[in-house]
């Protein structure tokens, strides 16, 4: 036990610490019964399969068995796991809330950022921090310790994910525990507005109020050409990055790479670091129909098991990954903790909820569907069908820039008044994202697109303003081996 709570302890702030915790926790699936360990041998055969019909066949193996290894070592880890430790979680996680602030300030970053980690993985720490104040016994002297500092580092990293996954992760728990719990929500909310003011008022609270999605239209776009290409068993794990950003050159975190940590050097042509920023659209591409089934299946299991434990510290730290990968990917293996840390809250509830029964296998389908299906409703709440609007796009010159390097497109958009985006797509069997612009209607406009090296087809697609409403209003495509034709109409 001592040397899961190290584990635990060090977790948060060492990467790639869940490799060795997951090599470690493989003998702890003895200690799950039988129908789960039979369980989790189809959900590999699964995943085996769906990566068989890869495009790169030899790779997607060896990926998705690494990666079953992954998700069933750390399953076998928290079989071991006892109330207790969830105190050394808590010393952990509040050791990675103090590096991101002194980093923070010592960059003077305006966003709560982290020498290796995305401030969204570190909101979720804060998350997962609350939690583990409110149902992990930390004590009454270091909870609220813990319950402010998670808070602010929630709000202070601006991540809308992470302050939706705290919410749901503090109702689902608190709703076990009765309802004198459940005041803990509005209370966090008071206490968050006030936080909020002290770190950055409006700032703080205009980014996590707002409908803009950040750039995640484009890439849950391209993710869609993915899964439509290879829709039975995607591309492979950790190979979805290279499909996503096919022409583009590796580019990682702008801290590593001042650092001297280069994207080529480590990921190479594969770009796992390239995600789709949505936790099912991200399983889809990666493993297809076939190991979105099983993924999906085995985290309404997970989910299901833990709702049955009635303990809100399972709950919660089950919970709130799932949530966040509405607008994010932090499920992935190997990966920051968040991941890590749900597969091993999720074989705690295997191996104390009660005896597993047929009925609860239908359940854990249901919730399973159920995840998947909510999971996958931003991206689907873009991919609008085109509006019946009149626009046209009347190219008046097509060239070369000075560098000679780009093609200038020239143009001029009729329609509404009002400023619209425009975003030029490079397609051949899956689409990549070329540039995005803003231009406003009847107004001369230019957009230089780098011309590809091979024939793809050039896409253009209008979007009209509106945050998660924006709409589709016009799709136009030619040979990128050609200047477009002169008037573009949808």
């Amino acid at each position: 036990m001592t040397a899961l709570r190290t584990f635990l302890a060090a977790l948060p702030s060492i990467p790639g610490l869940g490799v060795l915790g997951a090599v470690l926790g493989w003998v702890g699936l003895r200690a799950l019964p039988l129908g789960v360990q039979v369980g989790l041998g189809g959900y590999v055969l699964l995943t085996v399969i769906a990566a068989a019909t890869a495009p790169r066949p030899e790779w997607a193996l060896i990926a998705a068995e690494l990666h079953a290894a992954l998700v069933l070592g750390l399953i076998g880890l928290g079989t071991r796991w006892q109330d207790e430790h969830g105190r050394a979680l808590g010393w952990g996680l509040l050791a990675l809330l103090g590096i991101a602030v002194a980093y923070t300030l010592a960059t003077g970053a305006g966003r709560l950022t982290h020498p290796v980690f995305a401030a969204t993985s570190i909101g979720l720490g804060g998350a997962l921090a609350v939690a583990v104040a409110a149902f992990g016994g930390v004590g009454r002297v270091w909870a609220p310790v813990l319950a402010v500092s998670g808070l602010g580092a929630v709000l202070w990293s601006g991540s809308r994910g992470a302050a939706f996954a705290l919410l749901l992760g503090l109702a689902l728990g608190a709703a076990v525990r009765g309802r004198r719990w459940l005041l803990i929500v509005p209370v966090l909310g008071v206490v968050g507005l006030l936080l909020a003011a002290t770190l950055g008022g409006g700032t703080v609270l205009s980014r996590l109020s707002t409908t803009q999605v950040g750039g995640r239209d484009i890439l849950w776009s391209n993710a869609r050409t993915v899964i439509e290409a290879h829709p039975v068993g995607g591309v492979g794990r950790w190979l979805l990055g290279s499909e996503l950003q096919p022409l583009d050159p590796c580019r990682w975190w702008g801290e590593l790479e001042q650092r001297g940590v280069r994207c080529q050097d480590v990921a190479g042509t594969f770009k796992p670091q390239v995600m789709s920023h949505n936790a099912a659209l991200q399983t889809l591409g990666e493993t297809g129909a076939i190991g979105t089934f099983a993924e999906y299946l085995l985290l309404g299991a997970l989910a299901w098991a833990a709702w049955r434990t009635r303990r809100p510290l399972l709950i919660a730290g089950v919970a709130m990954p799932l949530g966040m990968g509405l607008a994010d990917t932090p499920l992935l293996l190997p990966g920051p903790f968040a991941g890590v840390l749900l597969y091993v809250f999720g074989g705690a509830a295997l191996v104390s909820a009660p005896p597993w029964t047929r009925a609860d296998t239908g359940r854990a389908a249901l919730l399973g569907g159920a995840l998947l299906g909510l999971t996958l409703l931003p991206p689907l709440a873009l991919w609008r069908t085109v509006d019946t609007r009149p626009v046209t796009v009347a190219v008046t010159s097509v060239g070369e820039d000075r560098s000679k390097r780009y093609q200038d497109i020239r143009f001029t958009l009729t329609a509404p008044p009002g400023p619209y985006q425009l975003d030029a797509l490079a397609c051949v069997t899956t689409c990549t994202h070329l540039r995005t612009i803003t231009v406003q209607a009847g107004q001369p406009s230019l957009m230089q697109v780098l011309p590809p090296v091979y024939p793809v087809e050039i896409r253009l697609r209008l979007l009209a303003p509106g945050g998660v409403q924006a709409r589709v209003l016009g799709r136009w495509a030619w040979s990128g081996q050609h200047v477009p034709p002169r008037t573009l109409g949808p």
